[in-house]
């Protein structure tokens, strides 16, 4: 639960960052929501508990980037670097 919590604020804190910096309306609820359903579908696999990527959001942020596509590029990359790197 503590972990749950403190990923929350921790996600609704640079979530209003960012949010304030794009101007664009952020709803903390709808964070809760998203969150609560990937630690409760992380639960059920046997997974780790679930926050947001926050360097990634601030690389793509200082890139200008404003696009799903971007965010998808940098799971790919993320990804990559785990096979590559990792036995």
């Amino acid at each position: 639960v503590i972990i749950a919590v403190v990923g929350f604020l921790e996600t609704v804190a640079v979530g209003g960052k960012f949010a304030m910096a794009a101007r664009y309306e952020y709803e903390p609820n709808q964070e809760l929501l998203a969150l609560g359903i990937a630690n409760l579908s992380s639960a059920v696999m046997s997974g780790y508990p679930v926050t947001g990527s926050f360097s990634r959001t601030a690389v793509n942020a200082m890139f200008g980037a404003s696009s799903l596509v971007a965010c998808f590029m940098s799971s790919m990359i993320v990804l990559l670097a785990i096979l590559v790197l990792l036995p």
